[in-house]
């Protein structure tokens, strides 16, 4: 098995994705063209090729936003929801940020 994606099928990946929309198992499908496992494809897609995620640094708002989220679900002994996290990045802040851009700066804090 393959380790790291090329220029070329990184290229099928946007491409099947742009074609095909976000259809039920995607990577399962995907896994049958280029030679990588579906969990690799989608942690590919999802924290690289995605068109929408924002590549601009994030800003000290987006920061404290994160901070006080992240206590907010500690408060409430809550597990921390990423995915909800990056939802509510995407509604106050109109920037698709990946989960684990926003792990990394909680745990970075």
């Amino acid at each position: 098995m393959k380790s790291k994606f090329d220029p070329d099928n990184e290229k099928i990946i946007v491409d099947y994705m742009k074609n095909n929309g976000y259809v039920k198992n995607p990577f399962a499908k995907l896994s049958k063209i280029i030679p990588f496992k579906p969990k690799q494809i989608s942690h590919h897609w999802w924290n690289v090729l995605d068109p929408r995620i924002d590549q601009d640094p994030i800003s000290d708002e987006e920061k404290d936003f994160i901070y006080r989220w992240v206590e907010n679900a500690f408060a409430q002994n809550s597990m921390i929801q990423w995915k909800d996290l990056k939802t509510e990045i995407q509604n106050e802040f109109g920037k698709f940020r990946t989960r684990n851009h926003l792990k990394n700066i909680w745990y970075l804090f």
